[in-house]
């Protein structure tokens, strides 16, 4: 992320274009999870600065509550939240493959 943090210091401005461009294209994500598998709420996680971290969750939230304002349907739509471990989410999810395996076991043939 070295780059990044690179690019927003040099260009101060940027930081809400860039964030509203990645808020909508993670929103669209959120809505084609949730119409799958409708997870109570989504965390995510990654090495980006905190502050963008921060205005992307909170972007997404005035996203999601447009929506919900704007569509009869929308309240299905799950809130965005910051991951525990937002650094570690792929080790995490790695180590709670096996115990996924055990307790959902895959029936079919």
């Amino acid at each position: 992320m070295p780059s990044l943090k690179a690019y927003l210091a040099a260009h101060p401005g940027a930081t809400d274009g860039w964030v509203a461009i990645a808020a909508r294209h993670l929103h669209e994500a959120v809505l084609a999870i949730s119409g799958f598998i409708a997870p109570g709420a989504i965390l995510i996680g990654g090495a980006l600065p905190d502050d963008v971290f921060e205005a992307i969750i909170a972007r997404l939230s005035r996203e999601r509550d447009d929506k919900i304002r704007d569509l009869v349907i929308a309240p299905w739509i799950p809130s965005v939240r910051r991951a525990s471990f937002p650094w570690a989410g792929v080790a995490v999810g790695a180590a709670l493959r096996p115990f996924s395996e055990t307790l959902l076991p895959d029936d079919r043939p």
